[in-house]
């Protein structure tokens, strides 16, 4: 499957928008959902304000067989960055704990 994300502001601040696609039976019951793109579209004052993406993800052939009905989902996705936070929190606490435990055993932490 190929899809392509369209963006723009007019004026003032930019937003993550998301597109995802519904794969829907003869029946109309979904068969799946593709993974959900998000795009940073930035403000008009900095970056692009007017974007075109391409994007693809392969369609698994027992979803490709079943499916009738396509629905293209596109909305705001502000949770993108919450996401990409959360993340790199997840990475860095087991080093913080690390370092607490170390603190706590009598090691000593030296700043420069």
């Amino acid at each position: 499957m190929q899809g392509r994300f369209f963006g723009w502001v007019q004026e003032g601040q930019g937003f993550h928008g998301g597109v995802n696609i519904v794969y829907s039976d003869a029946q109309g019951f979904p068969v799946g959902m593709s993974e959900t793109q998000t795009f940073g579209v930035d403000g008009t004052w900095i970056g692009r304000s007017d974007r075109t993406d391409y994007w693809s993800q392969d369609l698994p052939q027992d979803w490709a067989t079943r499916t009738t009905k396509i629905t293209i989902n596109q909305f705001w996705n502000p949770w993108a960055l919450q996401d990409g936070v959360r993340k790199l929190v997840d990475l860095a606490r087991p080093i913080i704990e690390i370092a607490q435990a170390v603190i706590n055993m009598g090691g000593k932490t030296k700043t420069s």
